[in-house]
């Protein structure tokens, strides 16, 4: 099986890193042949024609830039020098330039999908329930209870960032949203439902607005409020004493600001420039349960439908910076 790869930048040495996805620890590795940003390599006939998935990855030298280092899909990964890691065969991947601590990158291109994936079950795939409109990555469920939780999953991940993203949401909707970050999602046999998004959310809650910018984990073994700090899943308006100001898709010019830090175990969120969270979850996003699922840490960026919502919320203006 033939690999090819197309880099953003020129390098002088890239390596291909496979396995079979039942190895927990083997990986084979490859020097590829590189001409200016193209590179190729074959894996032998005799690897590839298994009953076994595969998944790669790729090591990038720039010489004297160093090695690139980019988020990656495998969990394993963590901290290694790679690009992306492919979960089937491809025939030719486009790589992002490097990401530079600092500055500020966009996450969505205004026009499409690209850079993100869904996370849902299987019988929810292909309802249109995520798409683009009017520049804007749009959720829509409204008149349609009949699904369960969907996510939009960023394929890169991350661990210190600064996040910043507007938001827009229509009074018809009767459900929950909201932004997960150091997530992962698990769709493995025993994953609750048959599908789990592990990691905290920052909520976005159209219908009570005075719940944006809380903070709720979705970690198996640690589901709860954390921010508030509450027993149980259940939150009013008196427990919580810095609501941000909101307002609906027909009001003004219909956008809110929402800004999260994310910097070792400290998570900070601003919405419409009003402090709601600023905490040091050292014990919660660090806890054996996190640290069982690879969240709270690192991990994706992900934004929400709930389990039998009803919405129709937009963002836009999605950008990143590494810190």
């Amino acid at each position: 099986m033939k690999i090819e790869l197309k880099l953003a930048n020129e390098a002088q040495r890239v390596n291909l890193h496979y396995r079979h996805a039942n190895q927990a620890i083997l990986w084979e590795v490859m020097p590829m042949q590189v001409d200016g940003t193209r590179c190729t390599a074959v894996i032998p006939a005799e690897y590839t024609q298994t009953r076994y998935p595969m998944t790669y990855y790729f090591s990038v030298d720039q010489g004297e830039s160093g090695q690139a280092l980019f988020p990656g899909l495998d969990e394993e990964l963590a901290g290694m020098p790679y690009y992306v890691v492919l979960q089937k065969p491809l025939a030719a991947v486009t790589l992002p330039s490097k990401l530079v601590a600092g500055e500020w990158h966009s996450l969505f291109n205004g026009s499409t999908l690209e850079g993100w994936h869904l996370a849902c079950l299987e019988e929810d795939r292909g309802k249109d329930y995520w798409r683009v409109s009017d520049g804007a990555i749009e959720s829509y469920s409204l008149g349609d209870k009949d699904h369960d939780y969907i996510w939009l999953c960023s394929n890169n991940e991350y661990g210190d960032f600064e996040l910043k993203l507007k938001f827009q949401a229509s009074q018809e909707n009767i459900g929950n949203s909201g932004v997960q970050v150091r997530s992962r999602y698990d769709d493995s046999k025993s994953a609750p439902r048959g599908g789990w998004l592990d990691g905290p959310q920052v909520d976005i809650h159209p219908s009570d607005p005075w719940r944006n910018g809380l903070v709720y984990d979705e970690t198996r073994g640690a589901r709860g409020w954390i921010y508030p700090q509450l027993e149980g899943t259940k939150i009013g308006p008196d427990q919580v004493s810095n609501a941000s100001p909101f307002k609906y898709a027909d009001e003004g010019d219909g956008w809110n600001d929402l800004h999260i830090v994310c910097e070792g175990t400290r998570l900070q969120t601003i919405v419409n420039g009003v402090v709601v969270c600023d905490q040091d979850f050292a014990g919660v996003l660090d806890s054996a349960a996190h640290q069982e699922h690879d969240v709270g840490m690192s991990g994706r960026i992900a934004l929400q439908i709930h389990a039998q919502a009803e919405v129709k919320i937009s963002f836009k203006d999605i950008y990143l910076k590494e810190i």
